[in-house]
């Protein structure tokens, strides 16, 4: 007697992956949301770069008044004091908008990678091994159908989700253990997996 041609239907799986995705996508748009509102703080450096550079034209201008009897040369001080400053604030500006955009590139690289990294690492070898376990489910299914010693495998695999209180409920062991129990837990732990035999047409 032929075993039927078992399939994978798992619903469970790709709702978990469709779960698993949206977290991703979800953290990686809050993650470039931090970034750019953090980036627009460098219109401030910009507004103080524009600032220094203001300054530093009119400590030009008044440079340029050195020749100018009684007043030059206490002006062309001045305005060499005024253009040193100025360029020590562009120069200021300029580091911190280099600082706030490597700053929005961090937190926002953070927000995004930490929580769909620790997703990825807890979800990932989760589903390595579910995929691995239905395939080898499924190739024992294939090559000899459901023998004893796989009934017994998939209802104790059945028996370790289900609730304690719903399990100790139904009595004695051998209630847990019967042939007809440990078939129904079987099918139970099959369908979890989406695994049942492929319609004849």
């Amino acid at each position: 007697m032929t075993s039927p041609n078992w399939h994978v239907n798992d619903r469970t799986l790709r709702r978990s992956d469709a779960a698993a995705a949206a977290w991703i996508i979800t953290w990686l748009v809050v993650g470039l949301a931090v970034a750019y509102e953090i980036w627009r703080f460098t219109a401030l450096s910009e507004s103080t770069i524009d600032s220094g550079q203001a300054l530093a034209r009119a400590g030009e201008g008044l440079s340029g008044l050195a020749d100018v009897p009684v007043i030059g040369p206490r002006t062309s001080e001045l305005g060499q004091q005024l253009t040193s400053t100025a360029g020590q604030i562009v120069t200021s500006g300029e580091e911190a908008g280099a600082s706030i955009r490597g700053l929005s590139i961090l937190i926002g690289l953070a927000v995004a990678l930490i929580p769909t990294g620790s997703a990825l690492f807890l979800y990932l070898p989760f589903r390595r091994q579910r995929s691995r376990d239905t395939a080898a489910i499924v190739t024992a299914l294939r090559r000899d159908g459901l023998t004893t010693r796989l009934m017994q495998y998939l209802a104790d695999r059945a028996v370790a989700r289900v609730p304690a209180d719903v399990l100790l409920a139904g009595g004695s062991d051998d209630v847990v253990h019967s042939e007809n129990q440990s078939y129904q837990l079987a099918n139970a732990e099959l369908a979890r997996l989406g695994i049942s035999p492929a319609k004849a047409g």
